[in-house]
Formats: structure tokens, C-alpha cells, sequence
């Protein structure tokens, strides 16, 4: 029975290639560098586009690209408020020289909550970091998202699913990034999600009248709500 399933998907996957799902991923977000030991480490994307690989039946039925561009500013600002993505362009000149990444959450308190020195997030504690391949990894995130949004909403789309394997990831990530009743920016950099919801909402607003977002997490995703309240 199980070979049945196998040769009927091989035959649809033939007569519709739009039945293969769209995977998309691109090589800078490895260059988002969070530590050896970090459990949110380029090691997770990986470890995902390796299991598509020797799943053969899996494998067949996607197609993988990094034919995508990096979000702009101005997409990114649609979720995010200009200050907050100011702070992390900064952030990034800062660091383009730097081999090791330093603790993001109390850049975030003092450069946009400005929250006192005293207050600030003990950076021996932080588990968010940021490298000088942390803001291009976080664009090529969101751009991917975009893209997908792209993709599945044109008339001649070559795939009705896309799945975007990426990081950092996002939905901890607010309007100003850290919430103010936060004490960590969850290895979240910028919430891509919302991006590609608002890129949706702005960009297509003649085909997308509302947008479903659909967590799925051990944490609630405050920074989601953050943004679509």
C-alpha cells in the first residue's frame, strides 16, 4: 500500500510541478553567529536541509532555491518601528570588524528602550547575540518570507507552498524589537513572519484582505502580537 502512495504522488508531483513545495534558504543565514554551544546555531539549518536531502521521498517532492533578495529597510520598517531598525543597522556597522558576537538585549534596552545602566541586561546572561553576519542573515530572513509572499500570491505561481528554512528567527521580536515587559529578545533579531504579513497586506492588498499567522512554540510569541495589536 505504502508503494501505491509513493507511485500516485510521483504521478501527480509529473502532471502538476506546483504541487512541489518551495523551499527556500540561503547560505547568509549561517552567517548569523550565536556560539558553538548556542542552541539557536547555523547547526539547525542544516541539520533541516540535510533530513530533506536523504529523505528520498521528501526530496522529490520539494524544490530547493536561495534565488531570493534580502528584505530592504523599508519592508522591514512595515513591522517595525524606524528607531528599532536604526539601532540594529548601527548596531551592525559596529560589529563589522568583530570575530566574536556580543549580547544584543542590552544594546536593545539602552539604544531604543533606553533603559538606565543599571538596568540593563547582564550581558554574562544574554541569550541573544548578534555577529557581523547577524544583520544580513536577519534581511535575507525576512526577504525570504517576502518572496514567498511573492510567489504563492501570482496568477503564474510555479508552487501553492512555500517553506522557508531560515534564521534568526522572529516572533519574540516586537515593534521596537525587546517588549517592554521583556527580559530577552529570544534569539530574535526581526520578526519575518510579520514582515511578509504586512509585505502581504501593503503589497497585495487587492488579492489579501487578512492574514493567518499560526504559531507554533514551546513560548508565546509576544512579539507577533506586538505587532499585529
Amino acid at each position: 500500500r505504502f508503494q501505491k502512495i509513493q507511485a500516485t504522488r510521483a504521478v501527480f508531483l509529473q502532471l502538476d510541478p506546483s504541487l512541489r513545495v518551495l523551499v527556500l534558504h540561503h547560505k547568509d543565514c549561517l552567517d548569523h553567529d550565536t556560539s558553538a554551544r548556542h542552541q539557536e546555531a547555523p547547526r539547525r539549518i542544516v541539520a533541516i536541509l540535510e533530513a530533506m536531502e536523504k529523505d528520498t521521498e521528501l526530496s522529490e517532492s520539494i524544490t530547493l532555491s536561495d534565488d531570493f533578495e534580502p528584505a530592504t529597510l523599508d519592508m522591514v520598517m512595515k513591522a517595525h518601528a524606524p528607531e528599532y531598525v536604526s539601532c540594529v543597522a548601527e548596531l551592525a556597522q559596529k560589529v563589522a570588524c568583530s570575530t566574536c558576537p556580543i549580547a544584543f538585549t542590552p544594546r536593545v534596552q539602552s539604544g531604543v528602550r533606553r533603559t538606565p545602566p543599571a538596568h540593563l541586561k547582564n550581558e554574562a546572561s544574554c541569550d541573544t547575540l548578534f555577529s557581523k553576519g547577524s544583520f544580513k542573515a536577519a534581511l535575507r530572513a525576512c526577504g525570504a518570507v517576502t518572496h514567498a509572499v511573492d510567489t504563492i500570491v501570482s496568477p503564474s505561481a510555479p508552487h501553492r507552498a512555500v517553506f522557508c528554512c531560515v534564521r534568526p528567527p522572529g516572533h519574540h521580536s516586537g515593534v521596537k524589537g525587546l517588549l517592554w515587559n521583556a527580559e530577552s529578545c529570544g534569539f530574535c533579531i526581526f520578526n519575518n513572519v510579520c514582515v511578509g504579513a504586512m509585505h502581504a497586506l501593503t503589497e497585495h492588498a487587492d488579492e489579501i484582505k487578512k492574514v493567518a499567522i499560526i504559531d507554533f512554540d514551546v513560548h508565546h510569541g509576544n512579539g507577533t502580537e506586538d505587532i499585529i495589536r
